[in-house]
């Protein structure tokens, strides 16, 4: 069978994890472990990430081992070779998050790789209403908001055009959004029966 890598993009808190949790629940698909510079963070899921210092992530990019990464100068985040091959001994598909600043990357292994775009319709008051319901660090709020709208600005354009699918979360339930994003990577969406 063909191997294929699923990807989900888009800014922080645009339900990325949550859509990956009912995938990986729901599907045959394995995510592969990620690595970033940052530390580590409250909503970070469990065993998601490794975390590495910045000059580890600039040796894997700069060696490319690097299948995706993106850095800027501050934080790194990205998905190694050797970690997306160990998800493929076990599973044809695999999942991974990828920065819009990932995009050229992406291109260069299609058509191996279908990309979904979560966003928002309005990024900085949708991510505010979003950070005050998980009552975040301000300065982390600021920043990754700023890393947001920055991110928006520069690659938006090029992930809207090659993206399968983009999805405005502030806009539909996560139901319907991993409706869409099941339809779009070709599997049929799990739907739990009501009880009576």
């Amino acid at each position: 069978m063909e191997k294929i890598i699923t990807c989900l993009t888009g800014p922080s808190l645009s339900g990325k994890t949550t859509i990956t949790d009912m995938l990986t629940q729901y599907h045959d698909i394995i995510v592969p472990k990620h690595i970033t510079t940052r530390e580590p963070r409250i909503d970070d899921k469990k065993g998601f990430y490794d975390y590495i210092t910045l000059e580890k992530f600039l040796s894997l990019l700069e060696t490319k081992k690097l299948l995706i990464g993106s850095t800027d100068g501050i934080r790194g985040y990205g998905v190694t070779y050797y970690d997306c091959l160990k998800a493929f001994e076990l599973c044809e598909t695999i999942l991974i998050h990828a920065s819009y600043k990932d995009i050229k990357q992406l291109k260069r292994i299609v058509p191996m790789v279908r990309l979904v775009a979560l966003t928002y319709k309005n990024i900085e008051d949708s991510m505010r209403q979003r950070f005050l319901i998980e009552s975040k660090n301000r300065t982390d709020i600021d920043y990754r908001l700023a890393s947001a709208i920055s991110d928006h600005i520069k690659h938006f354009e090029e992930v809207e055009q090659f993206a399968q699918e983009v999805i405005y979360t502030d806009e539909i339930s996560k139901a319907k959004t991993y409706e869409i994003v099941c339809n779009s990577f070709g599997y049929i969406p799990y739907k739990r029966e009501r009880v009576k």
